[in-house]
């Protein structure tokens, strides 16, 4: 009888190590999510941004990307808030806001096309910002100012 409860407990024990490596992967990363939210608040992007991509590995966090893709554009790196934002248009969660900033941040990196597109895209919620109108003709004009240093 002592066998079999031996042998009972004994199948059990990789089963419980997997169930403990499962928790503290999760914990893992929302810890990291917890610190780089701490750091966000406290306008300490670049710390924030290491943390916000650790805990992004595992889950697709709406909130967490625009974190991370807003301090990519408060560091001044807008090659990746670009992609964050992309990545967080995706999802269902987005808002106008989101779609706005990837506007500007498509603009910031050369792509006036795309950018216009996005910001006609965002003043179906806001249809009298007048800024975004403008930004709009700044897209449709930007080769202007380009036209003498082309040859």
């Amino acid at each position: 009888m002592k066998f079999n409860q031996l042998m009972c407990v004994a199948k059990k024990i990789p089963f419980y190590f997997i169930l403990i490596g499962i928790f503290s992967l999760y914990s893992c990363s929302s810890f990291n999510l917890r610190v780089a939210d701490n750091y966000y608040q406290e306008y300490a992007y670049s710390k924030a941004i290491p943390k916000f991509e650790k805990g992004l590995k595992k889950d697709f966090i709406p909130e967490a990307a625009r974190n991370l893709a807003e301090s990519y554009r408060k560091v001044g790196n807008s090659v990746e808030a670009e992609i964050w934002y992309k990545r967080l248009i995706k999802s269902p969660q987005v808002n106008p806001e989101d779609r706005l900033n990837l506007a500007e941040v498509l603009m910031e990196n050369g792509k006036y096309g795309e950018a216009k597109a996005w910001f006609q895209d965002y003043l179906q919620y806001s249809s009298n910002n007048k800024k975004v109108k403008r930004l709009i003709q700044a897209c449709d004009s930007i080769h202007l100012f380009f036209k003498d240093t082309i040859t």
